[in-house]
C-alpha cells in the first residue's frame, strides 16, 4: 500500500490502486504459543473488519463482544514473522508479529449479520506532501530523507487501515513548485501544481511539529471549499495513528455504501472516448475490478460511446466515485451533455 514512486513513470494515467490482503492482519506477540495466538485473534479479527468497513466509527462493540469471542474459530492460516530480519537489524532480541488471515466467507458473514457495508479493494491513493519542524527548522519530508521514525508509522496505519499512500520524490521538478515552508503554510496552488504529476486521486498536507517527545500534527485534505482539516497529538505513533485513523473515516464514508445491500440497483451508463479495443479493455478492467458491482453487461458500442448496464449493491453516487478512481474515466455533468436514458455519463481519459 505504501508506494515507492522512484522508478515512477509520469507520462501515463495513474492505475486504480487495489488493496490486498483484506482479510489479513498482525500485531506483535511476545511468543509462538497457541495460547497467545488465540488471544490475539480477537484484536486482528476486528481489525480486519474495520479494513473492510473503512469507518470505525460504525462498529457497534457490545454487537462485536459474542463474535470476537469466537475469532479464533475464523482462521485461515496463520505466519509469524521475525522483523529484525525484515530490517536487517542485528540485534538479539526477540522482535516477532503474528499475521493472520480469516477466513473470507465467515468475515463477510460477520459483515452481512452486523448489516456492515463493506469497502472493495478499489481505493483512492492519496499523494501525501509533509513539512515537519523539529527544534524550530522545517524540513520537506520525501522518500529519500524521510526518517525511519516517521515512514515506519506511516508505512504501519496504511497497511492496517488499507488505504494506500503516495509519498513525493521531492526531486528538482517538485522542488519548482514546493519547498518546506510553502507546505508548511499550505500554500494550495504551489501544492496543488506540484502534484499534478502523481495523478493521485487526493492530496493531503500533513504538518508535524514535534517538541518534548510531543508531536502535533496539523492535517488537511483536499483544497479550497471542499477541504477537510483536522489535528492530532501525542506520542509520534500515536498523533500519527490518531489523525490517520480520521483520514480513512473521512475517505471511506465517500466510497462506500451506509449499510450492507443485498438489493441490486441497475444503472445506466455511457462511456464517451471509447474509440478502439484498447479503450474498450481499459474500461472493463477499470468496471471489473470494483467489487461492488454485481455484473456489467454491453448494451451497445457505437461511434466512440459504449453503453453499459451495471448491477450493483449500492447507491448510484458511491458508483459514480468508485468508477472515477485511478483517473480513468471523469464524470461528465448531464446537464452539458445529454444522452437519452443514461443514468451516468463518463469520459475515458487518455
Amino acid at each position: 500500500l505504501f508506494y515507492l514512486l522512484i522508478l515512477l513513470s509520469f507520462s501515463s494515467p495513474t492505475k486504480a490502486a487495489e488493496v490486498t490482503h483484506l482479510y489479513q492482519s498482525s500485531t506483535p506477540v511476545k511468543t509462538q504459543s497457541i495460547d497467545e495466538r488465540n488471544e490475539k485473534a480477537a484484536t486482528l479479527f476486528k481489525q480486519v473488519l474495520i479494513k473492510l468497513v473503512g469507518d470505525e466509527t460504525i462498529l457497534d462493540e457490545n454487537k462485536l463482544k459474542p463474535i470476537l469471542a469466537n475469532a479464533q474459530a475464523s482462521i485461515q492460516q496463520y505466519e509469524y514473522i521475525d522483523n529484525n530480519a525484515l530490517r536487517h537489524n542485528p540485534t538479539t532480541s526477540d522482535d516477532l508479529s503474528l499475521k493472520l488471515t480469516f477466513d473470507k466467507s465467515a468475515v463477510d458473514n460477520v459483515l452481512k449479520q452486523l448489516n456492515l457495508p463493506k469497502w472493495g479493494k478499489v481505493r483512492p491513493d492519496i499523494l501525501v506532501w509533509i513539512s515537519s519542524e523539529v527544534n524550530g527548522e522545517r524540513t520537506l519530508q520525501g522518500l529519500e530523507n524521510m526518517p525511519q521514525s516517521l515512514f515506519l508509522p506511516l508505512q504501519n496505519v496504511s497497511d492496517q487501515r488499507g488505504l494506500p499512500i503516495l509519498i513525493p520524490l521531492n526531486d528538482l521538478e517538485d522542488l519548482k513548485y514546493v519547498n518546506a515552508d510553502k507546505v508548511g503554510a499550505v500554500d494550495e496552488s504551489a501544492i496543488q501544481k506540484a502534484s499534478q504529476r502523481y495523478k493521485a486521486d487526493d492530496v493531503l498536507v500533513m504538518n508535524i511539529k514535534q517538541k518534548n517527545n510531543q508531536t502535533m500534527i496539523r492535517w488537511q485534505l483536499g483544497f479550497g471549499a471542499n477541504s477537510i482539516k483536522w489535528t492530532s497529538e501525542g506520542f509520534n505513533d500515536a498523533a500519527i495513528k490518531k489523525g490517520f485513523a480520521f483520514l480513512v473515516n473521512t475517505i471511506a464514508k465517500r466510497y462506500k455504501s451506509d449499510s450492507f445491500s443485498s438489493d441490486e440497483q441497475t444503472i445506466h451508463i455511457v462511456i464517451q472516448g471509447v474509440n478502439n479495443y484498447a479503450d474498450f479493455n481499459r474500461v472493463f478492467k477499470t468496471v471489473n475490478d470494483i467489487d461492488e458491482i454485481d455484473s456489467v453487461k454491453t448494451e451497445s458500442i457505437n461511434g466512440g460511446i459504449l453503453k453499459l448496464v451495471i448491477s450493483f449493491s449500492g447507491d448510484g453516487s458511491t458508483l459514480k466515485r468508485l468508477l472515477e478512481v485511478g483517473n480513468v474515466l471523469s464524470s461528465v455533468d448531464k446537464t452539458v451533455t445529454t444522452v437519452p436514458s443514461a443514468d451516468q455519463i463518463f469520459r475515458l481519459l487518455p
